[in-house]
């Protein structure tokens, strides 16, 4: 077994290496496991989406006459928020160009939706 360390080859089953003392039994991480911060900005998207959206979808589900009710108020402030969170999209995107594209467009589109639910609180009162 060669060390990933110094490459000393050590006998299989070992647990140090001889030549550098390297733990071989628990290997580090290689640069390709870590994740990136684009992965991780859709991953957050993604969680951020499923999480208002079963929100949404209870309260939808479980109080009566919604747009009447205080929770209309809450659902419309958890729609901006999910609107919000369409920014991490854009950002996640390695090519500068189409980044400040995208960022151009989903905050068009974002202002454009909390201004709709802005609007739709407004006319619940």
């Amino acid at each position: 077994m060669d060390c990933l360390n110094c490459n000393a080859s050590n006998e299989d089953g070992a647990k140090f290496c001889k030549e550098c003392g390297k733990n071989l039994l628990f290997p580090p991480l290689s640069a390709n496991s870590k994740i990136s911060s684009a992965d991780l900005m859709l991953l957050i998207f993604s969680i951020v989406t499923i999480f208002l959206t079963l929100i949404q979808f209870a309260i939808e589900k479980l109080v009566d006459n919604l747009y009447m009710s205080p929770f209309a108020y809450f659902q419309g402030t958890l729609w901006i928020f999910q609107n919000i969170s369409f920014i991490l999209i854009p950002l996640s995107i390695k090519n500068q160009t189409l980044k400040i594209i995208g960022i151009v467009v989903t905050v068009l589109l974002i202002i454009y939706w909390v201004a709709n639910n802005v609007i739709w609180m407004k006319n619940l009162v």
